[in-house]
């Protein structure tokens, strides 16, 4: 997993925003106020960004560095599904098949790819379910109830409520699965909510009680927008958005699932049939019914598609087993075609170089699949062993397809390379129109962005800063004031990015630049 893990620069816009902050939590040491481009950032708790600053304490202002923890939590993932499927299931080889299902799900691969605030949800959320199932089946001993509590006030300070979703709604299914009746402990129960207040909701409270708008905010905006009006935030997807995402996200062990519930079902059995049903059905239910849809949001199901993947390994037919691995077996050969044809050039507008690593491990995945396929074992573990092709051989290779997508990925690590190399980075650097965090980080320091009419520039929150000085480093191209400000600093040493052409009544701000260079749609104006 840390193959090439910096080869590629930060993406915006999500990406690029998390390190930048982490990289201002560690310039400005405002751990409890977090900055992005010099203005308060509250849209998420900073447990994200402390992580991230972590990280970047560690090995330095990079790409590297922001991505270095979420492949360490990847890890622990794997290891907690593990644990929960070993509990639950009483069955070594059914926990075996759900960690390897797990480890190769194309989503929980990309989750850790990349630096999102949902690869750290996730694994507080299975961390809580693993104290969950331990604490019922372990003789409900207290250190595990309280652990359940302070995972979920981790999830709530990840990410706010929406971490508690599925651990809260596995309670009762993991009751029923490991035969626990009886309710007891009901004081540490209570306890255990206000610790799981204290650890999750001690930051919002601080910011409340410091202003008053960060209820509205938080309540308003944060929580009541992202879940009915996501328009608001331009994430708003229609109904049947996850039923055509996760699948394709889930290739090819989200079949599994599916034939679980049917055999599980038909033979009434207890555990599969709760796991899959409130780990995934009903999540996926009220998922789709929120108005605000990213293909990540729905991370935390992937722990309940590999239990039933791996339910379905041991309990299944050696015929129906069979048919899945052919099936299995045949879409990783179409990858591998078309995989194929990308590397020799057959893919319209789409221009890529493999690297003699690329092609190594392209065939290394061929030649495992075709092994598994030869070797003479039980077909659970030839399904299971499947599963570890997808990470061995997407993470070398979509590093280095990324690698060599800098421009599409929305990453700006070319227009600063081209800034270092020309001598150009100490200068002023203004953008003109868009929120571009990428380049303060690639830069490390501070840049300037220009809005004129943009909704991300626009609908930053400046209501909390304590004074104007803000406005140093976000200048209003519509103000008369401001752009007198604008002209100081066409005039000193600077260059100028743009990706969108400049307004007639503006136009006259190129002037200031007698060079220019093109990166795609991106142009960088400068001085000779």
């Amino acid at each position: 997993m840390l193959w090439g893990l910096g080869d590629w620069g930060v993406t915006e816009t999500s990406e690029a925003r998390y390190a930048e902050i982490g990289r201002e939590v560690i310039t400005t040491g405002e751990w409890l106020k977090p900055n992005l481009l010099g203005i308060y950032h509250f849209d998420k708790p900073p447990m994200t960004y402390w992580i991230t600053a972590v990280g970047i304490k560690l090995f330095g202002a990079n790409a590297f560095a922001v991505r270095f923890f979420p492949q360490l939590f990847y890890l622990l993932q794997i290891w907690f599904v593990f644990q929960i499927a070993l509990k639950l299931f009483s069955s070594e080889k059914k926990a075996i098949y759900s960690a390897f299902i797990y480890a190769g799900l194309p989503l929980v691969v990309l989750s850790a790819r990349v630096l999102t605030t949902d690869i750290f949800l996730n694994t507080f959320e299975l961390l809580a379910i693993l104290c969950l199932v331990s604490y019922f089946k372990k003789g409900r001993r207290l250190v595990w109830l309280y652990g359940f509590f302070v995972a979920l006030g981790l999830a709530l300070f990840t990410k706010g409520p929406v971490g508690m979703l599925i651990p809260l709604s596995l309670i009762y299914p993991v009751r029923k699965i490991l035969g626990v009746e009886d309710r007891a402990n009901g004081f540490h129960v209570s306890f255990g909510l206000l610790v799981m207040a204290l650890v999750g909701g001690w930051w919002f409270v601080y910011l409340m009680m410091t202003n008053q708008a960060f209820y509205d905010f938080f309540i308003g905006e944060q929580l009541v927008d992202r879940v009915a009006n996501a328009e608001k935030l331009r994430r708003s997807k229609p109904l049947w958005y996850y039923l055509k995402n996760l699948p394709l996200a889930c290739l090819p062990f989200i079949f599994l699932v599916p034939l679980a519930m049917f055999k599980g079902f038909r033979e009434k059995a207890k555990e599969l049939n709760l796991v899959g049903l409130f780990w995934v059905i009903i999540p996926l239910f009220l998922f789709s019914l929120s108005s605000s849809k990213l293909v990540l949001y729905v991370l935390p199901l992937t722990g309940g598609i590999a239990l039933c993947g791996g339910w379905l390994l041991d309990e299944a037919t050696s015929g129906i087993l069979k048919w899945v691995f052919a099936v299995f077996v045949a879409i990783y050969l179409l990858l591998f075609i078309g995989l194929a044809g990308l590397f020799a050039g057959q893919v319209p507008n789409f221009s890529f170089s493999p690297s003699n690593a690329t092609l190594v491990f392209l065939s290394l995945g061929v030649f495992m699949v075709l092994g598994i396929a030869l070797i003479r074992q039980d077909v659970a573990l030839k399904i299971a062993l499947l599963s570890l092709v997808f990470p061995l051989i997407a993470v070398p290779i979509s590093t280095d397809l990324m690698s060599q997508l800098d421009l599409r990925l929305n990453s700006t690590r070319s227009l600063t390379d081209f800034l270092k190399q020309k001598g150009l980075a100490n200068q002023n650097v203004i953008v003109w129109n868009r929120r571009v965090p990428s380049l303060s980080f690639n830069l490390e320091r501070e840049i300037y962005s220009v809005k004129y009419k943009d909704h991300l520039l626009a609908k930053r929150h400046t209501e909390f800063q304590a004074d104007d000085s803000w406005k140093m480093h976000m200048i209003d191209a519509q103000s008369d004031l401001e752009l007198g400000y604008l002209c100081e600093l066409l005039e000193s040493p600077s260059v100028f990015i743009a990706k969108d052409s400049l307004p007639e009544s503006h136009d006259w701000i190129l002037t200031a630049y007698n060079q220019k260079k093109e990166f795609g749609e991106w142009v960088i104006y400068f001085k000779k």
